[in-house]
């Protein structure tokens, strides 16, 4: 092989282990819709410690992800 095939055989077999190693991350936007039962409600349980509770399980679930 030329000097310049030689080259580009190995960019390409480096953008080839690039893509095979690339791995999932959570997305920059998201939507959440949060729905509780009209019985669900106990005492002290706000909206705000619900959706704090899912953030903290999207977040587990993003590095769990992550890892793969």
């Amino acid at each position: 092989m030329t000097t310049k095939k030689a080259e580009k055989s190995r960019r390409n077999e480096k953008k080839k282990a690039a893509r095979e190693t690339r791995s999932l991350r959570a997305s920059r936007s998201s939507t959440v819709v949060i729905t509780l039962p009209s019985g669900a409600k106990e005492p002290g349980l706000s909206n705000g410690k619900v959706l704090a509770k899912a953030k903290a399980v999207i977040k587990r679930r993003a590095k769990l992800v992550s890892r793969l």
